[in-house]
């Protein structure tokens, strides 16, 4: 599927008036595109994730105990989701687009 966006600017490539720039081929539009899907692949495994992290709460209340010395012995809360990083978002500058 296509998509395109008016730019607004009065010197289109060779047409005179408005250029309509094709947003497929837009770095700009890709970047938006890539860095968008990333954070909804992020968001569904933070969804997972806090599942996990409830079922281990449960888990640990049930038993705080074990769960005190399993911390204790290993340093860390076994089976823990890792932590995931930021993702950047694009620099666009906005002004080619007035």
């Amino acid at each position: 599927m296509k998509h395109s966006v008016a730019t607004g600017s009065k010197s289109g490539a060779g047409t005179g008036g408005d250029s309509e720039m094709d947003l497929d081929t837009n770095p700009d539009y890709i970047a938006l595109k890539s860095t968008l899907s990333l954070l909804t692949e992020q968001r569904d495994q933070a969804k997972k994730d806090i599942v996990h992290l409830e079922a281990l709460k449960k888990q640990a209340l049930d038993d705080p105990i074990k769960f005190r010395n399993d911390l204790i012995a290993t340093g860390a809360i076994r089976g823990a989701p890792s932590r995931q990083a930021p993702i950047p978002t694009p620099s666009i500058s906005l002004d080619k687009y007035k």
